[in-house]
């Protein structure tokens, strides 16, 4: 595992060679927080570029859309252009047929008005995960989805961590017995990020995270976080790998000529050929 810095700056070389020569789009755009212009960024008025498809495009409103969404690193846009086109060709098929796969058991997308869902919010103002949704039997997929983020937050909550912690996730800390170790503490200023994803996972339902292999940072974090729960299986708790997992998908959609063709624009885009 080479380590974060190189990886990092490999990763936004070549999106920067991806707007180039994919896009033919020589100019850089603006990053608002500096002001400043870098090559992995789209001029805003050419950001709907960034999505792959229609799917993508619509998958969220405006409102829902992150602030830098136009950013070829965005993760939420490299969500929807991950998950949008699974979701909607053949009622889902392909997308039952990859979640089954690399959860080991048979999954079937339950559609309704809030499944699925991206950056879905189960309470006002707490945790907002980037993909959600519901199966056939009613269980709950919880998804964190990271792309070149330098690890994750240690701590959350604001003015008031025990507040926060007390309004949104204590219930769920005491319902889920892998967490019977963690304190508040442990939770809003070491694990926050982590946890508040991962306490989710309990029964039937699942907490997924997907990121880079390269991504140490994140990877280290989710790793630290998870020998802090002091127990010995964490079944409901999965790791993904965006490299590992576009070769998955291209394998089930390989009978699907335009959905593989898709799907191998994905990986051009996203996974530089250091791997």
């Amino acid at each position: 595992m080479i380590n974060y810095e190189k990886w990092y700056s490999i990763v936004l070389e070549h999106l920067k060679e991806y707007k180039n020569n994919e896009l033919g789009i020589k100019e850089d755009g603006i990053w608002k927080a500096n002001n400043l212009s870098y090559g992995h960024i789209l001029p805003l008025e050419l950001g709907e570029k960034n999505y792959l498809s229609n799917e993508a495009k619509e998958a969220l409103t405006n409102e829902e859309r992150h602030e830098y969404w136009y950013h070829l690193n965005s993760s939420q846009t490299l969500c929807v252009n991950f998950f949008a086109p699974l979701i909607n060709v053949d009622n889902g098929k392909y997308f039952n047929k990859l979640i089954s796969k690399v959860l080991g058991k048979d999954v079937v997308l339950l559609k309704t008005n809030k499944s699925p869902k991206f950056e879905y919010v189960p309470i006002e103002r707490s945790t907002n995960f980037d993909f959600y949704f519901i199966d056939t039997s009613g269980n709950e997929y919880f998804f964190e989805i990271k792309y070149t983020e330098q690890g994750i937050s240690e701590s959350g909550g604001g003015r008031n961590p025990s507040k926060a912690f007390a309004d949104y996730y204590q219930q769920d800390v005491l319902t889920n017995p892998i967490f019977k170790n963690v304190t508040e503490n442990i939770f809003m200023n070491k694990h926050f990020q982590a946890y508040r994803n991962m306490v989710k996972g309990v029964g039937g339902n699942y907490s997924i995270f997907i990121t880079m292999k390269n991504n140490k940072a994140t990877y280290d974090e989710l790793q630290k976080a998870l020998a802090d729960l002091k127990v010995k299986e964490t079944p409901n708790i999965i790791l993904l790998y965006w490299e590992e997992l576009i070769e998955t998908t291209l394998d089930l959609v390989k009978s699907d000529k335009s959905l593989e063709d898709y799907y191998k624009n994905f990986k051009k885009k996203y996974i530089p050929e250091i791997y």
